[in-house]
């Protein structure tokens, strides 16, 4: 599981096994989590547990950070 970052309790990253479709999990201890696509635009895929205000808050992050999320994504799964 490559790890992208740690913003507060939540932890951004792949799985390695995963669909060619760009896209970030997201998951905190508690359990909850979401998968966000990064291409074509961003868009929550799955939510499971996520408060919405929290989901909003995601988002946003991944909106600010698309670039190196992408980034990320084509270093480990293009290599």
């Amino acid at each position: 599981m490559p790890k992208i970052e740690t913003i507060g309790a939540w932890l951004f990253h792949f799985y390695s096994a995963e669909e060619d479709r760009p896209h970030v999990h997201i998951r905190n201890k508690a359990g909850k989590s979401a998968e966000i696509w990064l291409e074509p635009d961003i868009v929550v895929a799955a939510n499971y547990g996520v408060r919405a205000i929290d989901l909003r808050k995601l988002v946003r992050i991944v909106e600010k950070n698309k670039t190196k999320y992408l980034e990320a994504w084509h270093e480990h799964f293009d290599s």
